[in-house]
Protein backbone atom coordinates (compact mmCIF):
# COMPACT_ATOMS: atom_id res chain seq x y z
CA UNK A 1 0.00 0.00 0.00
CA UNK A 2 1.50 2.85 -1.33
CA UNK A 3 2.58 6.04 1.70
CA UNK A 4 0.50 9.03 1.50
CA UNK A 5 2.43 12.49 1.59
CA UNK A 6 1.53 14.11 4.74
CA UNK A 7 2.43 17.57 2.96
CA UNK A 8 -0.67 17.06 0.94
CA UNK A 9 -3.18 17.23 3.45
CA UNK A 10 -2.32 20.78 4.69
CA UNK A 11 -2.07 21.82 1.11
CA UNK A 12 -5.29 20.65 0.44
CA UNK A 13 -6.70 22.15 3.18
CA UNK A 14 -4.79 25.20 2.76
CA UNK A 15 -6.54 25.64 -0.86
CA UNK A 16 -10.11 24.78 0.35
CA UNK A 17 -9.73 28.01 2.71
CA UNK A 18 -8.07 30.00 0.38
CA UNK A 19 -11.39 29.02 -1.93
CA UNK A 20 -13.70 29.75 0.60
CA UNK A 21 -11.59 33.43 1.85
CA UNK A 22 -11.63 34.24 -2.09
CA UNK A 23 -15.33 33.30 -2.04
CA UNK A 24 -16.40 35.19 0.92
CA UNK A 25 -14.63 38.19 0.16
CA UNK A 26 -16.46 37.97 -3.28
CA UNK A 27 -19.78 37.63 -1.68
CA UNK A 28 -18.70 40.19 0.64
CA UNK A 29 -17.89 42.94 -2.38
CA UNK A 30 -20.44 42.09 -5.10
CA UNK A 31 -23.64 41.21 -2.81
CA UNK A 32 -22.88 42.35 1.01
CA UNK A 33 -21.39 45.88 0.45
CA UNK A 34 -23.81 46.74 -2.59
CA UNK A 35 -26.65 45.57 -0.41
CA UNK A 36 -25.71 48.11 2.54
CA UNK A 37 -25.41 50.67 -0.03
CA UNK A 38 -28.94 50.28 -1.67
CA UNK A 39 -30.53 50.07 2.03
CA UNK A 40 -28.52 52.67 3.71
CA UNK A 41 -27.83 54.90 0.96
CA UNK A 42 -30.17 54.09 -1.79
CA UNK A 43 -32.63 57.05 -1.29
CA UNK A 44 -33.25 58.80 -4.16
CA UNK A 45 -34.58 62.74 -4.68
CA UNK A 46 -37.93 63.54 -4.81
CA UNK A 47 -39.62 63.31 -8.68
CA UNK A 48 -38.79 67.43 -10.06
CA UNK A 49 -41.49 69.87 -10.99
CA UNK A 50 -40.40 70.37 -14.41
CA UNK A 51 -43.54 71.53 -15.96
CA UNK A 52 -41.54 74.34 -17.74
CA UNK A 53 -39.91 71.85 -19.90
CA UNK A 54 -43.05 70.54 -21.73
CA UNK A 55 -44.25 71.19 -24.47
CA UNK A 56 -48.17 71.68 -26.16
CA UNK A 57 -50.07 69.95 -28.67
CA UNK A 58 -49.91 71.65 -32.40
CA UNK A 59 -52.80 71.40 -35.20
CA UNK A 60 -51.70 72.64 -37.96
CA UNK A 61 -53.63 71.31 -40.70
CA UNK A 62 -52.70 69.14 -43.87
CA UNK A 63 -53.24 71.46 -46.54
CA UNK A 64 -51.30 74.13 -44.11
CA UNK A 65 -48.27 71.80 -42.76
CA UNK A 66 -45.19 72.86 -45.19
CA UNK A 67 -43.50 69.66 -43.81
CA UNK A 68 -45.68 67.70 -46.21
CA UNK A 69 -44.63 69.85 -49.25
CA UNK A 70 -41.13 69.40 -48.22
CA UNK A 71 -41.44 65.26 -47.43
CA UNK A 72 -42.19 64.82 -51.35
CA UNK A 73 -39.29 66.22 -52.65
CA UNK A 74 -36.67 63.35 -51.63
CA UNK A 75 -37.83 60.91 -54.19
CA UNK A 76 -37.83 63.80 -56.67
CA UNK A 77 -34.47 65.47 -56.85
CA UNK A 78 -32.20 64.62 -59.63
CA UNK A 79 -28.48 65.92 -59.64
CA UNK A 80 -27.22 63.59 -62.50
CA UNK A 81 -26.99 66.63 -64.31
CA UNK A 82 -24.61 69.02 -61.82
CA UNK A 83 -21.93 69.99 -64.04
CA UNK A 84 -18.86 68.22 -64.37
CA UNK A 85 -16.57 68.67 -61.45
CA UNK A 86 -18.65 70.23 -59.79
CA UNK A 87 -20.53 69.11 -56.48
CA UNK A 88 -24.10 71.01 -55.66
CA UNK A 89 -23.15 71.36 -51.77
CA UNK A 90 -19.74 73.69 -52.08
CA UNK A 91 -20.20 75.20 -55.83
CA UNK A 92 -23.75 76.45 -56.34
CA UNK A 93 -22.99 79.75 -55.29
CA UNK A 94 -20.45 79.66 -58.21
CA UNK A 95 -23.18 78.46 -60.70
CA UNK A 96 -23.47 81.68 -62.77
CA UNK A 97 -20.12 80.38 -64.12
CA UNK A 98 -21.38 76.90 -65.03
CA UNK A 99 -22.42 75.79 -68.39
CA UNK A 100 -25.71 77.53 -69.02
CA UNK A 101 -27.23 74.72 -70.85
CA UNK A 102 -26.07 72.42 -67.37
CA UNK A 103 -28.09 75.00 -65.07
CA UNK A 104 -31.10 74.90 -67.09
CA UNK A 105 -31.10 70.84 -67.81
CA UNK A 106 -30.49 70.16 -63.72
CA UNK A 107 -33.45 73.17 -63.32
CA UNK A 108 -35.29 71.55 -65.19
CA UNK A 109 -34.62 67.98 -64.09
CA UNK A 110 -35.94 69.12 -60.69
CA UNK A 111 -38.78 71.40 -62.11
CA UNK A 112 -41.26 69.32 -59.65
CA UNK A 113 -39.24 69.53 -56.89
CA UNK A 114 -38.68 73.03 -56.79
CA UNK A 115 -42.43 73.58 -57.16
CA UNK A 116 -42.87 71.69 -53.96
CA UNK A 117 -40.54 74.01 -52.08
CA UNK A 118 -42.36 77.00 -53.81
CA UNK A 119 -45.19 75.18 -52.07
CA UNK A 120 -43.65 75.13 -48.52
CA UNK A 121 -42.56 78.61 -48.73
CA UNK A 122 -45.90 80.05 -49.46
CA UNK A 123 -47.29 78.28 -46.34
CA UNK A 124 -45.31 79.39 -44.04
CA UNK A 125 -45.51 77.05 -41.25
CA UNK A 126 -44.54 73.73 -40.35
CA UNK A 127 -44.84 71.09 -37.87
CA UNK A 128 -42.98 67.37 -37.97
CA UNK A 129 -45.79 64.86 -37.37
CA UNK A 130 -44.31 63.10 -35.05
CA UNK A 131 -43.32 65.95 -32.38
CA UNK A 132 -46.99 67.44 -32.81
CA UNK A 133 -47.74 66.09 -29.56
CA UNK A 134 -45.59 65.47 -26.27
CA UNK A 135 -46.26 61.73 -26.24
CA UNK A 136 -45.01 60.95 -29.37
CA UNK A 137 -41.66 62.15 -28.84
CA UNK A 138 -39.08 59.40 -27.86
CA UNK A 139 -35.69 57.94 -28.39
CA UNK A 140 -36.46 56.06 -31.12
CA UNK A 141 -38.62 58.39 -33.52
CA UNK A 142 -38.00 57.38 -37.44
CA UNK A 143 -35.25 59.42 -39.00
CA UNK A 144 -36.53 62.03 -41.17
CA UNK A 145 -34.64 62.57 -45.13
CA UNK A 146 -33.80 66.05 -43.95
CA UNK A 147 -30.64 66.35 -46.25
CA UNK A 148 -33.02 66.15 -49.36
CA UNK A 149 -34.67 69.67 -47.96
CA UNK A 150 -31.00 70.96 -48.38
CA UNK A 151 -30.05 69.56 -51.66
CA UNK A 152 -33.94 71.67 -52.64
CA UNK A 153 -32.81 74.73 -51.07
CA UNK A 154 -28.72 74.65 -53.23
CA UNK A 155 -31.33 73.71 -56.38
CA UNK A 156 -33.37 76.50 -55.17
CA UNK A 157 -30.31 79.00 -54.96
CA UNK A 158 -29.13 77.88 -58.42
CA UNK A 159 -32.47 78.92 -60.00
CA UNK A 160 -32.14 82.61 -58.05
CA UNK A 161 -28.60 83.18 -59.17
CA UNK A 162 -29.68 81.68 -63.12
CA UNK A 163 -32.43 84.35 -62.69
CA UNK A 164 -30.39 87.28 -61.95
CA UNK A 165 -28.09 86.11 -64.62
CA UNK A 166 -31.17 86.60 -66.97
CA UNK A 167 -32.21 90.23 -65.43
CA UNK A 168 -35.13 88.83 -63.41
CA UNK A 169 -34.40 90.99 -60.62
CA UNK A 170 -37.60 90.76 -59.01
CA UNK A 171 -37.99 86.50 -59.31
CA UNK A 172 -34.28 86.52 -58.03
CA UNK A 173 -34.93 88.00 -54.71
CA UNK A 174 -38.30 86.07 -54.56
CA UNK A 175 -36.65 82.50 -55.28
CA UNK A 176 -33.71 83.46 -52.69
CA UNK A 177 -36.13 84.45 -50.01
CA UNK A 178 -38.16 80.79 -50.52
CA UNK A 179 -34.62 79.29 -48.63
CA UNK A 180 -34.94 82.34 -45.81
CA UNK A 181 -38.67 81.74 -45.13
CA UNK A 182 -39.05 77.73 -44.87
CA UNK A 183 -35.33 77.75 -42.69
CA UNK A 184 -37.25 80.53 -40.35
CA UNK A 185 -40.24 78.68 -40.36
CA UNK A 186 -38.48 75.53 -39.41
CA UNK A 187 -36.28 76.73 -37.23
CA UNK A 188 -39.04 78.70 -35.23
CA UNK A 189 -41.17 75.39 -35.18
CA UNK A 190 -41.32 73.18 -32.30
CA UNK A 191 -39.11 70.44 -33.28
CA UNK A 192 -36.05 68.15 -33.02
CA UNK A 193 -32.85 69.31 -32.90
CA UNK A 194 -31.58 68.02 -35.71
CA UNK A 195 -34.48 69.85 -37.48
CA UNK A 196 -34.25 72.90 -35.68
CA UNK A 197 -30.61 72.99 -37.13
CA UNK A 198 -31.50 71.73 -40.67
CA UNK A 199 -34.24 75.05 -40.29
CA UNK A 200 -30.85 77.42 -39.79
CA UNK A 201 -29.02 75.84 -42.06
CA UNK A 202 -31.60 76.24 -45.43
CA UNK A 203 -31.75 79.92 -43.86
CA UNK A 204 -28.47 80.25 -43.70
CA UNK A 205 -28.42 78.98 -47.53
CA UNK A 206 -30.93 81.60 -48.47
CA UNK A 207 -28.90 84.43 -47.73
CA UNK A 208 -25.61 83.10 -49.18
CA UNK A 209 -27.80 83.50 -52.28
CA UNK A 210 -29.23 86.47 -51.82
CA UNK A 211 -26.15 88.10 -51.05
CA UNK A 212 -25.23 86.28 -54.91
CA UNK A 213 -27.63 88.03 -56.08
CA UNK A 214 -27.57 91.25 -54.89
CA UNK A 215 -24.54 91.41 -56.27
CA UNK A 216 -25.80 90.25 -60.18
CA UNK A 217 -28.51 92.34 -60.24
CA UNK A 218 -27.71 96.38 -60.82
CA UNK A 219 -27.55 98.36 -58.12
CA UNK A 220 -30.23 100.58 -58.48
CA UNK A 221 -32.89 98.36 -59.37
CA UNK A 222 -36.23 99.08 -58.55
CA UNK A 223 -37.25 95.43 -56.93
CA UNK A 224 -34.57 96.25 -53.66
CA UNK A 225 -36.93 98.85 -52.55
CA UNK A 226 -39.20 96.32 -50.29
CA UNK A 227 -36.30 93.99 -49.48
CA UNK A 228 -34.64 95.04 -46.90
CA UNK A 229 -38.07 95.33 -44.48
CA UNK A 230 -38.95 91.95 -45.94
CA UNK A 231 -36.15 90.56 -44.38
CA UNK A 232 -36.46 91.76 -41.25
CA UNK A 233 -39.75 89.68 -40.64
CA UNK A 234 -37.37 86.61 -40.66
CA UNK A 235 -35.56 86.85 -37.35
CA UNK A 236 -35.64 84.30 -35.59
CA UNK A 237 -37.64 83.81 -32.36
CA UNK A 238 -36.40 82.92 -29.13
CA UNK A 239 -36.83 78.68 -29.12
CA UNK A 240 -36.20 76.40 -26.61
CA UNK A 241 -38.48 73.74 -27.89
CA UNK A 242 -35.50 72.09 -29.55
CA UNK A 243 -34.14 71.69 -26.07
CA UNK A 244 -37.40 70.71 -24.50
CA UNK A 245 -37.86 67.57 -27.19
CA UNK A 246 -33.93 67.10 -25.97
CA UNK A 247 -35.07 66.86 -22.73
CA UNK A 248 -37.72 64.38 -23.27
CA UNK A 249 -35.93 62.37 -25.15
CA UNK A 250 -33.38 61.65 -22.07
CA UNK A 251 -36.14 61.82 -19.39
CA UNK A 252 -37.53 58.61 -21.22
CA UNK A 253 -34.65 56.66 -21.98
CA UNK A 254 -34.15 56.72 -18.10
CA UNK A 255 -37.42 55.08 -17.93
CA UNK A 256 -37.02 52.90 -20.09
CA UNK A 257 -34.05 51.66 -19.13
CA UNK A 258 -35.59 51.37 -15.29
CA UNK A 259 -37.81 48.78 -17.36
CA UNK A 260 -35.60 46.72 -18.38
CA UNK A 261 -36.24 48.30 -22.18
CA UNK A 262 -32.51 48.56 -22.52
CA UNK A 263 -31.86 45.45 -24.74
CA UNK A 264 -28.25 47.29 -25.72
CA UNK A 265 -27.52 47.33 -22.13
CA UNK A 266 -24.80 45.07 -21.00
CA UNK A 267 -25.23 42.26 -18.23
CA UNK A 268 -23.27 44.29 -15.36
CA UNK A 269 -25.03 47.09 -15.98
CA UNK A 270 -28.35 45.89 -15.83
CA UNK A 271 -27.43 44.39 -12.45
CA UNK A 272 -26.58 47.27 -11.10
CA UNK A 273 -29.52 49.14 -12.22
CA UNK A 274 -31.32 47.24 -9.83
CA UNK A 275 -29.69 48.71 -6.90
CA UNK A 276 -30.91 52.18 -5.49
CA UNK A 277 -27.19 53.20 -4.29
CA UNK A 278 -26.09 53.00 -8.05
CA UNK A 279 -29.21 54.12 -10.09
CA UNK A 280 -31.33 56.61 -8.49
CA UNK A 281 -34.22 57.78 -11.19
CA UNK A 282 -35.21 61.08 -10.59
CA UNK A 283 -31.32 62.31 -9.31
CA UNK A 284 -30.30 61.13 -13.55
CA UNK A 285 -33.71 63.31 -14.47
CA UNK A 286 -32.16 65.93 -12.60
CA UNK A 287 -28.72 66.17 -14.57
CA UNK A 288 -31.19 66.65 -18.01
CA UNK A 289 -33.54 69.03 -16.56
CA UNK A 290 -30.22 70.85 -14.85
CA UNK A 291 -28.82 70.87 -18.47
CA UNK A 292 -31.42 71.36 -20.81
CA UNK A 293 -33.21 74.11 -18.79
CA UNK A 294 -30.01 76.39 -18.73
CA UNK A 295 -29.85 76.16 -22.89
CA UNK A 296 -33.77 76.51 -22.93
CA UNK A 297 -33.29 80.10 -21.07
CA UNK A 298 -30.55 81.01 -23.08
CA UNK A 299 -32.29 80.08 -26.71
CA UNK A 300 -34.51 82.87 -25.27
CA UNK A 301 -32.03 85.64 -24.77
CA UNK A 302 -30.78 88.04 -27.08
CA UNK A 303 -27.49 86.83 -29.07
CA UNK A 304 -25.54 89.08 -27.32
CA UNK A 305 -26.10 87.93 -23.48
CA UNK A 306 -25.98 84.44 -24.88
CA UNK A 307 -23.21 82.56 -22.67
CA UNK A 308 -21.66 78.77 -22.72
CA UNK A 309 -23.80 75.97 -20.84
CA UNK A 310 -21.85 73.94 -18.51
CA UNK A 311 -23.40 70.73 -17.26
CA UNK A 312 -23.02 70.29 -13.33
CA UNK A 313 -21.43 67.01 -13.28
CA UNK A 314 -17.47 65.95 -12.52
CA UNK A 315 -16.49 63.49 -15.02
CA UNK A 316 -16.08 59.97 -13.66
CA UNK A 317 -12.93 58.65 -12.58
CA UNK A 318 -13.17 55.21 -14.56
CA UNK A 319 -9.99 54.37 -13.91
CA UNK A 320 -10.38 54.05 -10.05
CA UNK A 321 -12.17 51.40 -9.72
CA UNK A 322 -12.21 51.91 -5.82
CA UNK A 323 -13.65 55.04 -6.34
CA UNK A 324 -16.46 53.93 -8.88
CA UNK A 325 -17.12 51.14 -6.85
CA UNK A 326 -18.34 53.98 -3.49
CA UNK A 327 -20.17 56.36 -6.20
CA UNK A 328 -23.71 56.90 -5.82
CA UNK A 329 -25.79 56.87 -8.92
CA UNK A 330 -22.79 55.57 -11.05
CA UNK A 331 -25.07 54.30 -14.26
CA UNK A 332 -26.97 57.57 -14.13
CA UNK A 333 -23.42 59.60 -14.13
CA UNK A 334 -22.03 56.69 -16.69
CA UNK A 335 -24.68 57.70 -19.35
CA UNK A 336 -25.54 61.53 -18.50
CA UNK A 337 -21.58 61.48 -19.36
CA UNK A 338 -22.67 61.85 -23.02
CA UNK A 339 -24.21 65.36 -22.82
CA UNK A 340 -20.59 66.22 -20.54
CA UNK A 341 -19.12 65.37 -23.61
CA UNK A 342 -21.16 67.16 -25.93
CA UNK A 343 -21.69 70.37 -24.00
CA UNK A 344 -19.93 71.97 -26.56
CA UNK A 345 -22.21 71.19 -29.75
CA UNK A 346 -25.38 71.67 -27.24
CA UNK A 347 -23.85 75.38 -27.47
CA UNK A 348 -22.65 75.29 -31.19
CA UNK A 349 -26.66 75.12 -31.53
CA UNK A 350 -27.20 78.44 -29.95
CA UNK A 351 -23.68 80.24 -31.39
CA UNK A 352 -24.47 78.84 -35.07
CA UNK A 353 -28.39 80.44 -34.65
CA UNK A 354 -26.53 83.98 -33.57
CA UNK A 355 -24.08 83.96 -36.41
CA UNK A 356 -27.42 83.28 -38.93
CA UNK A 357 -28.72 86.27 -37.14
CA UNK A 358 -25.96 88.56 -37.58
CA UNK A 359 -25.81 87.83 -41.03
CA UNK A 360 -29.41 88.32 -41.78
CA UNK A 361 -28.38 91.98 -40.50
CA UNK A 362 -26.03 92.44 -42.96
CA UNK A 363 -27.65 90.99 -45.66
CA UNK A 364 -30.09 93.94 -45.10
CA UNK A 365 -27.72 96.43 -44.64
CA UNK A 366 -26.16 95.58 -47.92
CA UNK A 367 -29.77 95.72 -49.81
CA UNK A 368 -29.81 99.23 -47.68
CA UNK A 369 -26.97 100.07 -49.43
CA UNK A 370 -27.70 99.22 -52.79
CA UNK A 371 -31.25 101.08 -53.04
Amino acid sequence: MPKINKNVTPQIISGVLKFLATVIVLIIIVIIIPLFLSIFKGKDIPPMDDSQLQLQTINIPYEENAFYDLDKVQSLIDIKNVPKGKELVSDYLESDQWDQEAVKQLLVDNKEALQYFTAAAVKGKFQLPDTDNPSKISSDMPVMPLNSWRETSYLSGIKAISLAKDGQDREALDEAFKSIIIGNTIENSPSLLITNLVGMSIKNNGLDVLQKVLTIIPKDSPALAEYQSKLENYQAQGNPAPFITEYLVCKQSWNNFKQGDGASLNVGVKFLMKNKFYFKKNLTDSYCFAFFNKLAIESEKDCLEVKDVQTSLAPLTENNLIKMYFTENLVGKHFAEFYTENEAAYNNVLKQKCATEKKLKDTALIINSQK
